[in-house]
Order: structure tokens, then C-alpha cells, then sequence
């Protein structure tokens, strides 16, 4: 009966996961005729006649090169599935998360921020109210108010719509600022998880190649 054999090809450590010895049982014992076991019926089967191969290589790369900084298992060591076995040197992309991080915590904050449209907004009023105020005087009583000063009233009105505008134009480049540091925080965390190797599933560990701080 065959099963199933992983290479474990890591750049700075090489390993070999072969079957667990219960997956290897339950395959083996589905293809054996009665008369070479004890009882079929039996908890625990004694196998006689049979022949496990292993017939396919799955290799599994670390996606990154480095230090060996953890190793978490010895030839014979038995493993589980999502078993963390090695980790390489992640020091320098775990800084550049951090650094992310806040980068992409100050961005949000200043997306989400809309003080500069709401002051904006009532300088606008203000200056509007102001303008056509002076307007209604001079129409009362003209020439009261200088032509000079209502002109820079309305300048004042039409500076504060403009700057409604540009807030508003600024916070939506701030989203995209957010959305930009987003994409460096989860960049950095990608690089910290290609330098962390897990088991694909449960095994034995029947070979390494490369010792810690290699």
C-alpha cells in the first residue's frame, strides 16, 4: 500500500515529514486479506505480510532566505498540523510592521478628521453674511461702504468655498494615503509569515540538515 512522503526543502534547513504511523495503519490495514491479521474485530490489529512505500516527494520551500533563529524539531520529532517547526530571522520586517502600523493609524486619523471642512464651511457663512449685508446697506444708502471693502468681503466668501473644497480634496487623498500604509502593514506581516514554516500536516521529522543560527 502506498502513502505519502514530504520533502521539507528549506533554504537554510532541509527536512523529510513521512506519514503519521496512524495514517500509515489505517491505509495499510484496508488492503491486507483476513488471514494475515489477528482479528478483525481487534482495537489493536497486528499486521504481518504487509509493504508501505513511499511513492511522492512534496517539497516545501521557506520563502525566504536568513539566520536560523528557532528550530522547533529534531529528527524522530512528531508533529502536528499547523506546528510551528522553524522561524527565520524576522527582525527587520517586524520593525517595518510596527512602523506601518502607526503610519497607517496617523493616516486613518487624518482621513476620518473633517475639522478643517467644518470650519471651512461656517468661515464660508460667515463671510457670505457679511458680504450681502454690506450689499443691503449700499442699496439702502448708497456708497456707505466702499466698493474696495465689499469687493474684498466677496473675496473672503469665495476664499472660504474654495477652501471647503481643498479640505475635502485633501481628505479624500488621505484615504488613499490610509489605504497605502494598510498595504505596508500587511506587506510586512506577509514577509514575517514567509519566514515562519509550519508542519502541513501531521508527520515525523526524519531528517535536518541545518542546525539553529545557521
Amino acid at each position: 500500500m502506498n502513502t505519502t512522503r514530504i520533502l521539507w526543502e528549506n533554504r537554510p534547513m532541509i527536512s523529510r515529514l513521512q506519514g503519521a504511523l496512524m495514517i500509515l495503519i489505517a491505509l495499510t490495514v484496508s488492503s491486507v486479506a483476513d488471514p494475515h491479521f489477528a482479528s478483525a474485530q481487534s482495537t489493536n490489529p497486528v499486521l504481518t505480510g504487509c509493504l508501505v512505500k513511499v511513492d511522492d516527494d512534496i517539497k516545501l520551500p521557506s520563502k525566504e532566505s536568513g539566520v536560523i533563529v528557532h528550530l522547533g524539531v529534531d529528527e524522530g520529532s512528531q508533529v502536528k498540523v499547523g506546528d510551528k517547526l522553524a522561524q527565520i530571522d524576522d527582525s527587520e520586517p517586524q520593525m517595518q510592521k510596527k512602523a506601518s502600523k502607526y503610519a497607517w493609524a496617523a493616516a486613518t486619523k487624518k482621513y476620518e478628521d473633517d475639522v478643517e471642512i467644518r470650519y471651512s464651511t461656517k468661515a464660508a457663512e460667515v463671510a457670505k453674511a457679511e458680504y450681502e449685508l454690506m450689499e443691503e446697506t449700499n442699496r439702502q444708502a448708497a456708497k456707505a461702504i466702499p466698493l474696495v471693502e465689499i469687493r474684498a468681503k466677496k473675496l473672503e466668501w469665495d476664499r472660504s468655498t474654495l477652501a471647503i473644497e481643498k479640505a475635502m480634496h485633501e481628505k479624500e487623498l488621505a484615504k488613499f494615503d490610509a489605504f497605502t500604509k494598510q498595504t505596508e502593514y500587511d506587506a510586512a506581516e506577509l514577509k514575517i509569515q514567509r519566514r515562519t514554516i509550519v508542519a502541513p500536516f501531521d508527520g515525523e521529522v526524519v531528517g535536518v540538515l541545518r542546525k539553529q543560527d545557521e
